[in-house]
């Protein structure tokens, strides 16, 4: 979840090339004072902080897209979530990343109407409009869950990022699409959750209780959140399409999901980074295509 965009981090290239988020100075050693009088408090707040997307502007062009659709409310065990519609026909449901919003998802609607598809976009909890002010990977599957049990008819979801892991969640939780599509996926939640209490310099103690506490938070458990778990047995048709030079996901994300996932596609892309691989014509051309691809369906042995 390092790919939140936050007002009081600044980003740098870390040893390995990647950028990351750097936490100011005095949040540090504030957290490391919190950690000698109260070791407790220090896990709770870095957790708060963990799970709490910054929110990021709508900007024009996807405010004119969704106000082109048909507000509607999408309700889950979380609330109910802010949703937009267009279109008819099997529903394709389009899953922000983290700290995003629906409008991030806006290139794919066109094609996809035309493709002959009811196109459904929302905001996650604590995402954009809808309520809440934390989440997690765990509880963004579960909702994705919940929203194709009540639309019904759900062809396929075509996700971002960390609404990509929650997709596979899903997947690996039963959620029973036709394909999915996901872009910038991480194979790893738990990464996320390590460099995080690195760049906090949170000492081994805090980042073990941090771990509980998430584990009991949101009802998950940490070997749950590693594509060996999600993948099952690979039957779901899942396209991945990656950034060779992903500046926030490495690459490797996306060949060891391709490796691990029976049905899996591996689409590679240059020059497009984490974001631009949800707003390429080129892309997003390929990703309507094959959600639109017909079935195969096995001939029975005779």
């Amino acid at each position: 979840m390092t790919a939140t965009k936050s007002n009081i981090c600044v980003r740098r290239k870390s040893t390995n090339g990647r950028m990351v988020h750097v936490p100011p100075r005095f949040l540090v050693d504030g957290l490391r004072l919190l950690t000698r009088i109260w070791p407790g408090g220090t896990e709770r707040l870095a957790l708060w902080l963990f799970c709490r997307p910054i929110p990021r502007r709508v900007k024009p062009h996807q405010a004119a897209v969704l106000d082109a659709g048909e507000q509607v409310l999408l309700p889950t065990a979380f609330g109910k979530l802010q949703g937009w519609s267009w279109g008819e026909g099997p529903v394709v449901l389009l899953h922000h990343g983290w700290g995003g919003h629906a409008g991030q998802m806006t290139a794919f609607v066109g094609p996809l109407v035309d493709a002959g598809f009811r196109v459904v976009a929302y905001d996650a909890m604590a995402h954009g409009r809808s309520p809440g002010r934390i989440t997690s990977g765990p509880d963004m599957a579960r909702a994705l869950g919940q929203i194709t049990a009540g639309l019904g008819d759900v062809h396929a979801v075509v996700a971002h990022s960390i609404g990509s892991a929650a997709t596979m969640i899903a997947l690996g939780w039963g959620l029973d699409i036709s394909r999915a599509a996901v872009l910038a996926p991480p194979a790893d939640m738990r990464v996320f959750f390590r460099a995080f209490g690195e760049h906090l310099e949170l000492s081994p103690r805090v980042q073990e209780g941090m771990n509980r506490r998430a584990e009991a938070r949101f009802d998950f458990s940490w070997d749950q959140l590693d594509v060996d778990t999600w993948a099952g047995d690979g039957s779901t048709p899942l396209l991945v399409c990656h950034d060779e030079a992903d500046p926030v996901v490495p690459f490797s994300h996306a060949r060891r999901i391709a490796d691990t996932w029976q049905a899996a596609e591996l689409v590679p892309t240059r020059g497009l980074g984490h974001n631009g691989v949800r707003r390429d014509p080129e892309l997003v051309a390929r990703v309507v295509a094959y959600v639109a691809r017909p079935a195969v369906v096995a001939a029975a042995a005779g």
